[in-house]
C-alpha cells in the first residue's frame, strides 16, 4: 500500500491513505511527523568514515545509511533491524516535542491491532518482528517461544552491543 518515506532531505507522501475517514487522516499526520522526525533527529547524519570497520565503496548519490546496509551480508535485514530501533528512538523524541502528535499516535494505536505475523514466516522475518514487538512494548520476551527466534535475537543483540561499543569508543576518541 501507499507509504510515506524520506530520502534524508525531502519527505515523500502518497496522495492519500484511503478514503477520507478519521483513521486515514490520523495515519497521514502520524506518518508525516515520523518522517520529519527522521530528518530532524539525525537519522541521516551518519558518516561511515568516522566509524571503525570495513564498509563497501560508496555509489554515486548513495546515502551513507544505504551504504551501511549494503555492508552487511543481508542488507534488507540490516535495514529492518536498524529501523526497528531507530523508529522507536525517533518516535520517543517526536512524542516528547509534540504532545498533539503523541496523542495522534496513541489514537492511531487504538485503531490498529497487532496482527499475528510470526507464524509462516522465515526465521529472519520472525526475529525482526519479535524485535519490533519488544522495542515497542507489544510483547514481553517470555511470550517468544520459538528457539530460532530467540537464537536470532541473541545474535542480533550481541552484534548490536559490539557495534555500539566500538562506535562509542571511536566517538569518544574523536572528541578528545
Amino acid at each position: 500500500g501507499p507509504s510515506a518515506r524520506t530520502d534524508g532531505q525531502d519527505i515523500f507522501l502518497p496522495p492519500s491513505l484511503g478514503p477520507g475517514d478519521d483513521e486515514a487522516r490520523l495515519a497521514y499526520r502520524v506518518l508525516t511527523a515520523r518522517c520529519a522526525g527522521y530528518l530532524g533527529h539525525g537519522t541521516f547524519d551518519l558518516c561511515l568514515s568516522d566509524l571503525p570497520g570495513r564498509w563497501v565503496d560508496p555509489r554515486p548519490g548513495e546515502l551513507e545509511l544505504e551504504r551501511l546496509f549494503r555492508s552487511f551480508g543481508n542488507p534488507a535485514l540490516a535495514r529492518d533491524v536498524f529501523f526497528v530501533f531507530e523508529g522507536r528512538r525517533v518516535e520517543a523524541l517526536v512524542r516528547a516535542e509534540c504532545p498533539g502528535v503523541a496523542r495522534d499516535m496513541d489514537r492511531l494505536d487504538s485503531f490498529l491491532e497487532l496482527a499475528d505475523t510470526l507464524p509462516g514466516r522465515g526465521a529472519a522475518e520472525q526475529a525482526v518482528e519479535a524485535f519490533r514487538r519488544l522495542a515497542w512494548g507489544r510483547e514481553p520476551l517470555q511470550q517468544l517461544h520459538s528457539p530460532p527466534i530467540l537464537l536470532l535475537l541473541h545474535w542480533f543483540v550481541h552484534r548490536f552491543v559490539r557495534f555500539s561499543k566500538r562506535w562509542t569508543k571511536t566517538a569518544a576518541a574523536s572528541n578528545e
